[in-house]
């Protein structure tokens, strides 16, 4: 990473090579290439060690009884830090790799490896269970879309439309969660069809 800020991410992980990064870790090349296939997958790593943060966060957050916002604000507030202390173009160019191939985003037999929705599922579900969300809407659903939300608001943020990172990461959790409550709002007051005809 530091060689890679250095030279800058728009070029330096294309000028940077194998043997430069494994003699600045202190490891020979076999050894990087025992845990990485390719140089462009330090960044996938990155990706997914922030996956995991989260999803740490979610489930320490879930341990008490805080309302579905709280919980869902103390977890985007970690992410948002997390991924504000990477350098712009960095995040940039792990979200590109990360669509890039997804050939490569293939795991090793007994890794486990996923992204934020999961951690988002995890709360939805948490919360329709609790009664603090309506279930009109499967929270995996609802986890797959507060995902692409969450990376909307990386993209906005990387190319600086949206300087406050928790704060539109907060925006979108808002929306979201208002379209969840005025959904389960709706479908409660739907006469059963039915219904309609005895």
């Amino acid at each position: 990473m530091r060689l890679w800020t250095e030279r800058g991410f728009e070029t330096g992980i294309d000028d940077t090579t194998v043997e430069e990064i494994a003699r600045e870790a202190g490891v020979t090349k076999g050894t990087f290439y025992f845990h990485f296939a390719h140089k462009e997958d330090i960044l996938l790593e990155i990706g997914w060690f922030t996956s995991q943060a989260t999803l740490r966060d979610a489930t320490a957050a879930l341990a008490g009884d805080a309302p579905v916002d709280a919980v869902l604000d103390t977890l985007l507030t970690g992410l948002a830090r997390r991924i504000s202390e990477t350098p712009r173009a960095a995040v940039g160019r792990t979200l590109a790799e990360f669509y890039r191939n997804t050939a490569r985003r293939d795991t090793e037999p007994g890794e486990e490896r996923y992204g934020f929705q999961r951690s988002f599922a995890l709360v939805f579900f948490h919360a329709q269970q609790s009664g603090h969300l309506p279930d009109a809407t499967d929270a995996r659903v609802l986890g797959e879309v507060m995902g692409t939300m969450t990376v909307g608001a990386i993209s906005s943020w990387i190319a600086g439309v949206e300087p406050d990172l928790a704060a539109a990461f907060r925006l979108r959790a808002a929306l979201l969660l208002a379209g969840i409550r005025g959904l389960g709002e709706a479908s409660a007051c739907l006469v059963d069809p039915a219904s309609a005809f005895s």
